[in-house]
């Protein structure tokens, strides 16, 4: 009956209070500490990956790669080609050179030829600077690092677009580590790894994530997230397995959160009891909210509460229970009133 009390209050005494074992909480904003276990593996950096092609036919007259997994440095030779095609280039090259003070097209278009075939500067020098057309020709290696594929053989007759190696630099990788579609809304570029290789026992690493998939996997029902991570020494080898945990947010990415224990499930709607301020005796209100995602233990609120209301979060069937005898609005009763008895 006090002048400004909201007639859906429930209002009791302190001994009541303390018979019902009325406990509250704080809001505030929280981490849900929501551990996300992940497994991954070491794979190559695709940008990192070069595809050797052949740019014109011929013959392979000498292999210089000779296995798999054997390192190359950018520009070193990785095999010699015999091509008609190439000699036919160099003597049109040749006449091209006899009138270039004349005709400076022919001569440019005679060398952009030999250009677009992937011959490096220095070649062509020495293909003008030579009195007859070179035999042979070196195809060299466009990065350094290993030998992943090697698909000809010496003797091997090759076509223009024929894959002939596949070079990886094996100095930095990418981790990558499968995420389940229900985990991706906690998982952000930013966010930090703590990850463990099986080869590498003992040891753990922390580090950003640098990439997450935009798509999920219609089979596996996962997403991709990857980090970036630098090969000291080579110690990492693709397809070596990883396990990893995903670290907990920043403080600014914090929510503001409710034990799970205040919330009374109604259907669709969540109902709680907010401790009213300025009371002479316990006094409180029910109130829907809107919760988003939830930890063991802890809800995530997205409407309906701010930082540092009090809200109940043991002894709250009693006070609903409290409310439904007196007619005000209650869980199973949202509109008030008093409930008929059989």
């Amino acid at each position: 009956t006090e002048e400004g009390v909201d007639p859906n209050e429930v209002a009791l005494t302190e001994s009541a209070a303390k018979l019902a074992e009325i406990q509250t909480y704080n809001v505030q904003y929280g981490d849900l500490n929501r551990q996300i276990f992940l497994q991954g593996k070491v794979t190559e950096d695709e940008r990192r990956v070069a595809e050797v092609t052949a740019r014109f036919g011929g013959r392979i007259e000498d292999l210089y790669v000779n296995f798999t997994g054997q390192e190359v440095s950018k520009g070193q030779k990785l095999a010699s080609l015999y091509s008609p095609e190439i000699i036919t280039a160099q003597k049109e090259l040749h006449e091209a050179l006899k009138v270039k003070a004349s005709r400076p097209a022919l001569y440019e278009a005679a060398k952009n030829k030999l250009a677009l075939w992937s011959l490096t500067e220095e070649q062509i020098a020495e293909i003008e600077n030579a009195d007859h057309p070179l035999t042979y020709f070196d195809i060299l290696s466009p990065i350094s690092g290993v030998v992943s594929m090697r698909h000809v053989a010496k003797g091997d007759y090759i076509k223009p677009g024929e894959q002939l190696f596949k070079l990886v630099d094996l100095s930095h990788l990418w981790l990558q580590f499968d995420a389940y579609e229900s985990d991706i809304q906690w998982i952000s570029v930013g966010n930090e790894i703590e990850y463990q290789l099986k080869a590498i026992p003992g040891e753990f690493f922390t580090q950003r994530i640098s990439f997450v998939d935009p798509i999920i996997n219609s089979k596996t029902r996962v997403a991709k997230l990857r980090i970036d991570v630098t090969n000291k020494g080579g110690r990492l080898k693709p397809e070596m397995y990883a396990t990893g945990i995903i670290k907990p947010r920043k403080k600014e990415d914090q929510m503001l959160i409710i034990p799970k224990s205040a919330v009374l499930w109604t259907g669709k709607r969540s109902i709680i009891y907010v401790q009213v301020p300025d009371r002479e005796n316990p006094s409180f209100i029910m109130r829907e909210i809107e919760l988003g995602s939830g930890s063991e233990d802890m809800y995530q609120v997205v409407d309906g509460l701010e930082e540092h209301e009090i809200i109940v979060v043991n002894g709250t069937f009693k006070i609903d229970a409290s409310a439904q005898l007196r007619g005000l609005p209650s869980m199973m009763n949202p509109g008030g009133g008093m409930i008929a008895m059989a």
